[in-house]
């Protein structure tokens, strides 16, 4: 599990600013690098990859 808020936060961010640029969720960058496969733990990858696509989904709906 992340233990720093900030990079919970920087995730988030990321998600918003891919929504900006009109990437679909879908484009979430860590989905093509799944944890097994880098040594991440599982927690932390999921962690990171719900936090983007929260801020993805934030950003779109300011959009509508």
């Amino acid at each position: 599990m992340v233990n720093d808020m900030n990079v919970v936060l920087d995730w988030q961010q990321r998600g918003m600013s891919a929504r900006v640029l009109g990437l679909r969720p879908t484009d979430n960058p860590l989905l093509a690098r799944r944890p097994a496969r880098y040594g991440v733990p599982l927690a932390e990858w999921q962690e990171k990859c719900e936090a983007w696509a929260f801020g993805w989904s934030i950003e779109d709906a300011s959009r509508h």
